[in-house]
């Protein structure tokens, strides 16, 4: 597995990925900084567990919006061998979708 996860917002936001065995992202954002620069997350790691699960919260938001775009990769026998996610969040009114951003990327095997 692969992650991404960046924000433009400026309020104070975590997210959370974790499945039954591990917890890969907990972090939050803590300055009112708009800069994209650094992401929150960054980072590989083979999946441990059942059940993966993202989190996001925002207290002061008035309401996180976003669907997910979902695609999946296969070799040339068209065998699927992992899927991509990304999400783009919306956390006020001004609709820009940029408040939150995670990109996840998962392999069925290794090697």
């Amino acid at each position: 597995m692969s992650y991404f996860v960046a924000t433009q917002t400026d309020r104070k936001s975590r997210v959370i990925l974790k499945d039954s065995v591990k917890t890969y992202i907990d972090v939050t954002k803590k300055t009112s900084s708009v800069d994209i620069n650094p992401p929150l997350a960054i980072n590989a790691d083979f999946l441990k567990g059942d059940n993966l699960t993202l989190i996001l919260e925002d207290t002061k938001a008035s309401h996180l919006l976003g669907t997910p775009q979902i695609s999946s990769f296969s070799t040339q026998d068209g065998i699927i061998v992992g899927h991509s996610w990304i999400l783009n969040i919306e956390d006020w009114t001004d609709n820009d979708y940029n408040d939150i951003y995670v990109a996840l990327t998962c392999w069925k095997s290794q090697g």
